[in-house]
Order: C-alpha cells, then structure tokens, then sequence
C-alpha cells in the first residue's frame, strides 16, 4: 500500500488529485478485537498497567477516505488499534467502552453528508478523522447535531473556527508558517511555488501573504500550469530574485519535474534555495536522492524509535494490529484518536456518554501529550490562535532528508507567526 499524501497538502489534493471517480462502499461498524496473539512482554511493557473499560459502549464516529479510488485503510487500522488500547490499557473513555462507528468516504461529493448523517443518526459522542477530501460538510453538519470533529488537520474554514471542531495539530497553518519562520531568521526572499489552480492561489493569498507580511519576510508567486511537460521557464523566473527558500505546492507529475528544476537553475553566484514540500512531494520516485537533500517536509508526528511515545506506538500496533506496517502515515489513523481519548480523560469531570459532555471535556483539556509529537502538548481552550480557535497546539514536527531518508526532525512552535498575522 502507497503512503498516503500527508495533508499539509489536502487543499491541492482536493482540487487536482482526488476527482477521479469512485465506487460506492457502504458504511459500516467495527467493534474492538482483544490483544493479538504473538505480541512478547519486552513488547507490551511499554503499554502500561491493565485498566479496563468496564461502563456502558459509547460510539465514536470515524470517518476515513476507504473504498474508492484513494483509499488507505491502513489509518482505519491504526484507529482501531488506538481504541482498543485505550479500552484495555486507559480506562476507555472515562470508564466507558469505546467502539469506532466507522465509515468510508470515497471521494465523492455524497460522502461527507452520508457519513455525517450515519454519526448523527447513530448518535456517535465524537467523529474523528484520518483522511477525507471535504471537512467542511462534515464539520457543520456534525456541528448543528452538537458533535464534535476530531482532527490532526484541518483545510477548512469551519475546521479552524468551529466550536465543535477540535485541530490537535496546526496543519496546513504551520506549512506556511514554518517555511516563513526559516525565512525571516536567514533574512531570505521565501518564493511559493504551486500548480496554477485556484486552491492554491487561495493558499498564498489567504496564509502566505499575510503570514510573511507581518514577519518582515519578502514574498512571491510563480504558478505553473499542472502537468507542465517542462516547468524551466518558470522555474528560472522564480529563482530570478536568488530566494533561500522556497514552498512547494505541487501535483504528483510537478513534483517529478520542478525540483530536479530547481537543482538545475540556481543562478550563478546564488545558492541553492531550501525547499518546504509534502512528504509526497520528497518522496517522488524517478527523482536522483540528492535533489531532495536538504528538504524540510511538515510532519504531524517525529517517531525517533527511542521515545517513550514512539515505543508505545509500536506495542500499540504489534498488540492490536500485528499485521501492519507501522511505516508511512499510519500513525495519521493512531494519533488522532488517541488524542481525543487523552484530552477526554484529563477532564475531572466523569464522562455523561454524550457528545455535549464530551465537548465540554474537550474544552477543559489543558497540556494534555500528543501521540508522537516529541513532547508537544494541547490546550483545547481555543486561545491558542486567536484567529483559528478549533486548534488546540501551535506546535509542529518538521523533519529534514537527507539522502530521500529522515536525518532529522525538530519541533516547532509557529503561535508567534500565526497570530502576528492574525490577531
């Protein structure tokens, strides 16, 4: 199975990449299996003390692109394997049993409103995400039932501002800021490269304009038709003013194209810009290892292999879902769920088993530990951004590659860019 695209991308992928037509999947419930069998001790050590769910079931929705033409199954997994740890390990949700109501988005228009339907009728008391191509339906059509949305990403307004949208990372938010951090601090031009299609024009326009506006950071646009046989001409334009770093927002066939571009072009006497891309975009195959040397990919999650939060996502996984790669984005499935099922818990006020209890929950959650986010926390009271409220951390994980490998990740905290540009 293809790792997905990360969804620091997802306002592109949702213009140019995820159109093509879909089969109908019907929706579907998925209980909690028990541990696997084959799991060692030096394994499951690192999931803790037994702590039972012993209350009644509560439904937590989960919705996830699966069954259509871009489908990743592998982040339902993940999800299940999250819930079924915290039912055995974590008390469940507040003592009671978590079961996933699932339900496969395929890509279609339909999907969003379907699946919303499902949660509401089901009287799910959450709907987490793993990916989907339209949150905005989804979040306030759950929103007008007083549901929440659980998110490690967002690319909607209402995901960012709803009162019932909770954004357990900054997302696409901290793309942009990032790439306008690095800029201001190396005193560079930051140059925004994308397809010429109006998601991204939008992205510039709405993030990365007033976001390197206020940073002091000089700023500018080159757009290339999508599928471009030979994007030089464009790239040459954008390198023109020397910029040190650029942000790439690219289809699958320009991300083939545009870095091995900008390699080529470096002005003379210039030196070759740091670029900000999609872990996707990185990985593209075809492409030598050294064009992507240097690259700053966005990350929800840095898993290092020695952290405890990484060592308790293996055992997790090697538990409840022994047959999955852990590799990739499968922890986009992990992450999002167990986030919700922490901030829940840290709340010291018992669990009604309603969505309205678990909203108010949510709300309270202060400094509560993020899966995989090398000690990066979240506070839900919505003062985070002031702007975006639906967001519950200002801080990111950015990893660097060297050799087309991981050399390094760092976190960072983009609260002063975001707010500055939106107060």
């Amino acid at each position: 199975m293809k790792a997905p695209a990360r969804k620091w991308i997802r306002p592109l992928s949702a213009a140019v990449a995820l159109s093509a037509a879909a089969t109908i999947t019907a929706c579907s419930s998925s209980s909690s299996s028990g541990p696997a069998t084959g799991a060692t001790s030096a394994t499951t050590s690192a999931l803790g003390a037994p702590d039972k769910a012993t209350g009644s079931t509560v439904l937590v929705g989960w919705a996830n692109l699966q069954g259509g033409a871009t489908t990743y199954p592998e982040l339902t997994v993940a999800a299940q394997a999250a819930a079924d740890y915290a039912n055995n390990y974590l008390g469940g949700l507040h003592g009671h049993v978590i079961k996933l109501d699932t339900c496969n988005d395929i890509g279609d228009a339909a999907s969003p409103t379907r699946c919303a339907n499902q949660f509401i009728d089901d009287h799910d008391v959450a709907v987490a995400e793993g990916q989907v191509t339209d949150d905005a339906t989804y979040v306030s059509d759950l929103a007008a039932a007083k549901i929440p949305w659980i998110s490690i990403a967002a690319t909607s307004a209402a995901a960012f501002t709803s009162p019932y949208s909770f954004v357990f990372n900054p997302s696409s938010l901290a793309f942009v800021a990032t790439a306008v951090g690095y800029a201001q601090q190396k005193h560079t031009v930051l140059q925004f490269l994308g397809d010429n299609v109006p998601a991204v024009s939008s992205v510039y326009s709405s993030f990365v304009q007033p976001m390197a506006a206020k940073a002091g950071v000089k700023t500018g646009l080159t757009l290339i038709t999508p599928a471009a046989p030979d994007p030089t001409p464009q790239v040459v334009a954008a390198l023109s003013g020397k910029p040190g770093a650029l942000v790439l927002f690219l289809d699958s066939a320009l991300c083939a194209t545009v870095p091995p571009a900008v390699v080529a072009n470096v002005p003379s006497g210039g030196q070759r810009p740091t670029m900000f891309m999609s872990a996707s975009c990185a990985g593209t195959t075809g492409v030598a290892a050294d064009v992507f040397t240097g690259v700053h990919v966005p990350d929800y999650y840095g898993p290092t292999g020695t952290d405890a939060e990484t060592k308790l996502y293996e055992a997790v996984m090697a538990t409840y879902a022994p047959k999955q790669s852990t590799t990739g984005d499968v922890a986009a499935g992990y992450e999002p769920m167990l986030d919700f099922i922490r901030a829940v818990d840290a709340s010291p006020v018992k669990l009604a088993g309603t969505s309205e209890q678990v909203t108010a929950d949510l709300r309270s959650a202060k400094n509560v530990p993020l899966a995989l986010e090398l000690g990066a926390t979240a506070t839900c009271d919505g003062e985070v951004f002031k702007a975006f409220p639906s967001n519950c951390s200002a801080v990111t994980v950015t990893k660097t590659i060297e050799s087309s490998s991981t050399s390094s990740y760092s976190v960072v905290n983009v609260a002063k860019i975001v707010n500055a540009a939106f107060p």
